[in-house]
């Protein structure tokens, strides 16, 4: 299956506006392609645990013994751990691939990326494109990298593919590629991929949340919904935010109950997000937020005298009444599921 690049990601660059990019769900150890991506481990010799589900499990049992010959050579040549976010390129042996390009993903323990870790994914791409290129390859797969066990939000992870490699060929306009496919094994990562490359309008979602971050913020008590205005203090791709006072109301709301809901709004342009606060946010983050905003350190005498804590979409609705018919979107960002909502029964 493919699709055309979705029109936010199209420049004048003639190569970029007529590439398709192809989806394949299926196993990727059977693509005959110029190169197939594999999510390695830092040690870059393959998965160490027997049968293991995992894609670096996969394509060296698929690949053969001296694949991992290969890597071994690599890394003592090199004297040190695949720095994450870099990439190494080998012959492929017994698949029907030239070659394997191995990358070092992050790993997100809690699940919710920094921005510091959404870069290192988006080098990931950018350097296996690099080796592409100065190979000469004119095909290559890439999976879902640091998703899975390495606990990447799959949604998250899809955009920042699709937009570092359409980046790519922007920046590298003669660069060898002439061909890519996002190779996906699970159903979800499939409805999300084919979501991304129809559909451009959830990253203006997040975009329009990223320029009016004054929102409501809607938390519930018992049965009892409160509405306030609140600040978006920060955004990392699907994660927003926020600091209050262990002394507020709010703050003893959201320790009974995580679930909220968000609203921006302005200019006939609405944005809806709903999804679970967490309290666990990063020191650094935490410094951040307060050193960059003009009014808290104004109220508070350090960093530490706030409580911060963070929600990660669940699901959004875009709603834009000036074009006509209206947009309505919902998204779905666990399961990857894009709809479009009723606008009025002249567009049914």
């Amino acid at each position: 299956m493919s699709f055309t690049i979705p029109h936010q990601l199209l420049t004048l660059n003639s190569k970029l506006s007529t590439l398709n990019f192809k989806i394949w769900q299926g196993d990727i150890t059977r693509l005959r392609v110029d190169a197939i991506v594999n999510a390695a481990n830092a040690q870059m010799l393959g998965c160490f645990h027997p049968l293991h589900k995992c894609i670096d499990n996969a394509i060296h049992s698929a690949a053969g013994v001296q694949l991992r010959e290969e890597c071994h050579q690599l890394m003592q040549q090199q004297g040190h751990f695949e720095p994450t976010g870099t990439a190494k390129i080998t012959k492929a042996y017994n698949l029907p691939c030239k070659h394997v390009i191995h990358t070092v993903g992050p790993i997100i323990p809690n699940g919710i990326p920094t921005a510091f870790q959404q870069e290192q994914l988006a080098s990931c791409y950018r350097s296996i494109m690099q080796l592409a290129d100065e190979n000469h390859l004119e095909s290559i797969a890439f999976c879902c990298i640091s998703t899975g066990e390495f606990r990447f939000p799959n949604q998250l992870a899809a955009e920042i593919a699709v937009k570092t490699v359409s980046d790519f060929f922007v920046e590298h306009p003669e660069n060898s590629v002439k061909q890519v496919v996002f190779n996906v094994f699970k159903d979800v990562d499939k409805r999300i991929y084919e979501g991304i490359l129809r559909d451009g309008y959830m990253q203006t979602a997040l975009d329009f949340l990223k320029a009016h971050n004054e929102i409501t913020l809607a938390t519930c008590e018992g049965n009892l919904p409160h509405l306030r205005i609140f600040q978006i203090m920060k955004q990392e791709g699907h994660v927003l935010y926020f600091a209050t006072s262990a002394q507020k109301a709010v703050y003893r709301e959201l320790c009974q109950n995580p679930n909220v809901e968000v609203l921006a709004f302005a200019d006939n342009v609405s944005v809806r997000c709903s999804g679970m606060v967490s309290f666990d946010v990063a020191d650094d983050v935490k410094r951040w937020i307060y050193d960059n905003n003009p009014v808290l350190p104004r109220l508070y005498t350090s960093y530490d005298k706030l409580e911060y804590f963070c929600m990660q979409i669940a699901e959004m609705n875009y709603f834009d009444l000036k074009p006509t018919p209206p947009v309505f979107k919902h998204y779905d960002l666990v399961t990857g599921e894009t709809s479009n909502g009723f606008v009025g029964e002249r567009f049914q």
